[in-house]
């Protein structure tokens, strides 16, 4: 009843409201403990009683920080909602499709993503431009029109835990990569499979729109023929390498495990070496398994570190090939399907999108 009571409370206010009484607790307490350092030399017994106002606004603080109350503001709540109607209208079409397996609704979800059909007026761009990292609704970046990682990877999860499946959010190291350009005489890919190529190697947002860029250039504008290959570089950067620097999906069915990346569109197996390896099944590509406390909930990633303890095996490759293929057979033949789906929610992503917009990303103090 309590819980109810304070989420009823937030419902009250906006997120930026919300955000903007955390900030005043805390510089409160900053300027207490600074007030009070002075008066314990002068005034001792005073000092007590401002020791005692210093504590309850920490506790208040921290109530407001762990309660996560700041996902039930007005604003929150209503966008959850939009966004919650969309996952139960996109599971309709897995269960049109009659799909039972993680990978065929990871195969669809991917197609779908990068053709549009997911997003506001079919416009979808691989970046974090104006997203909102709110953790109920970062899927919902999706549909306003921009997104990496972590927004792709909170989409597939929220639509499989509402199907049924059990799933997480998963932080991963991916070993960075420099791109080797050539330029060659005869054409060997098409401008799709160019794009491609790169949506499959290349997680980093800023990397990642530099190669398009200059994919652009050389072969649309100036009409070379080029072909593109990876070369792994050392990072420096120790926080990437102990935090992890790419979001994938976690989840379980049959007693098999799965590894699910909607951004790149590949799909991970563990190493037979390492169980803290994962690579995908054309062994191109390697990731390392972090924690994923900054993505999940505390009880969340805790369930995950047990889930992934169990050492599932993966499906057999054959198996996850012909999943694959058959479900890029349905979607291609079904695009009739997809258009009327569009059509439907159309509306609905126009309604989510300027709601989110309209919530500003919250800066601690405004720094």
């Amino acid at each position: 009843m309590e819980n109810k009571f304070y989420k009823d409370i937030c419902n009250k206010v906006n997120y930026s409201t919300y955000k903007n009484i955390e900030d005043k607790l805390t510089l409160s307490a900053l300027g207490l403990i600074t007030t009070n350092n002075l008066l314990l030399l002068e005034h001792p017994t005073l000092s007590t009683s401002v020791d005692a106002l210093v504590y309850s606004i920490v506790l208040s603080n921290m109530f407001l920080y762990l309660s996560h109350g700041d996902f039930y503001t007005k604003d929150v709540s209503k966008i959850k909602n939009m966004y919650n109607e969309f996952i139960k209208n996109y599971n309709e079409l897995n269960k049109t499709f009659e799909f039972d397996n993680p990978i065929q609704i990871h195969t669809m979800l991917n197609y779908l993503l990068y053709k549009g059909y997911l997003s506001n007026k079919k416009q979808y761009s691989f970046s974090s431009i104006d997203t909102k990292e709110i953790n109920p609704i970062m899927g919902s970046n999706i549909l306003v029109g921009n997104g990496v990682c972590r927004h792709t990877s909170s989409l597939l999860k929220d639509i499989l835990n509402n199907y049924g499946f059990e799933s997480y959010i998963l932080n991963v190291y991916e070993k960075e990569s420099s791109v080797n350009i050539k330029i060659i005489n005869e054409q060997k890919y098409t401008i799709e499979e160019l794009y491609n190529w790169v949506k499959s190697n290349i997680t980093d947002e800023k990397y990642y729109n530099d190669i398009i860029h200059y994919i652009d250039d050389i072969v649309i504008k100036n009409k070379k023929n080029i072909e593109l290959s990876l070369n792994e570089i050392k990072s420096k950067n120790i926080l990437k390498k102990l935090s992890g620097n790419h979001a994938i999906v976690y989840t379980s069915y049959n007693n098999n495990s799965y590894y699910l990346d909607t951004t790149q569109g590949r799909i991970y197996r563990p190493s037979e070496d390492n169980k803290k390896i994962i690579k995908d099944s054309s062994k191109s590509q390697s990731l390392r398994i972090h924690s994923s406390i900054t993505t999940n909930l505390l009880k969340n990633n805790i369930k995950l570190i047990k889930e992934i303890n169990k050492q599932y095996p993966s499906i057999q490759i054959e198996q996850e090939n012909k999943l694959i293929s058959d479900t890029l057979e349905i979607c291609n033949n079904n695009i009739d399907i997809f258009e009327k789906f569009y059509n439907e929610n159309k509306e609905l992503y126009n309604d989510i999108s300027n709601e989110v917009v309209k919530i500003k990303n919250h800066k601690f103090l405004g720094i």
